[in-house]
């Protein structure tokens, strides 16, 4: 479940407002059977020592007993805290939940950390869509493998590409 996902639910709820028009002319086009899907998806994925998210994580948050509302907060984490926007998560992340693969915050390259691979490099700006295969979620720094492509057009602006 990624933020705009979430969004979308929120809205629908009557949570929130949608104030960005692009994203309001897509929810318009979102059918019943799309909000189930959107519904169904997982906040995190955790295999072994792997978790995936979104964009990020605390050194707090313990997945799989994590409560909905903390699990909520996972698609927009790219601080630990909003206040001082020097803290990326990443970089302070401890490891306590696994070897964590996260995108959502675009990057001309794969970001690379001690318990942390960040897989958004911007295809949607123009980058490259970005894949990882990690064949051992025991050890996942041990063996993976990580394919790009160039993205055919550049479909939204962003200031890193």
């Amino acid at each position: 479940m990624g933020n705009h996902e979430l969004s979308y639910l929120s809205y629908k709820n009557n949570k929130h407002d949608l104030s960005d028009q692009k994203k309001a002319g897509t929810y318009k086009k979102l059918k019943k059977s799309d909000f189930k899907y959107i519904k169904s998806l997982p906040f995190f994925i955790k295999i072994n020592n792997l978790a995936i998210v979104h964009a990020g994580i605390t050194n707090k948050t313990k997945l799989k007993s994590a409560k909905k509302k903390e699990l909520e907060k996972l698609p927009y984490i790219v601080y630990l805290n909003e206040k001082n926007k020097t803290k990326l998560w990443n970089k302070h992340y401890n490891g306590n939940q696994g070897i964590v693969v996260y995108g959502h915050k675009p990057s001309k390259s794969v970001k690379i950390d001690k318990f942390s691979i960040g897989i958004d490099t911007g295809c949607a700006y123009g980058g490259k869509l970005t894949a990882i295969i990690i064949s051992d979620t025991k050890k996942p720094m041990k063996n993976y493998k990580i394919m790009s492509v160039k993205a055919k057009n550049k479909y939204a602006r962003h200031r890193l590409f």
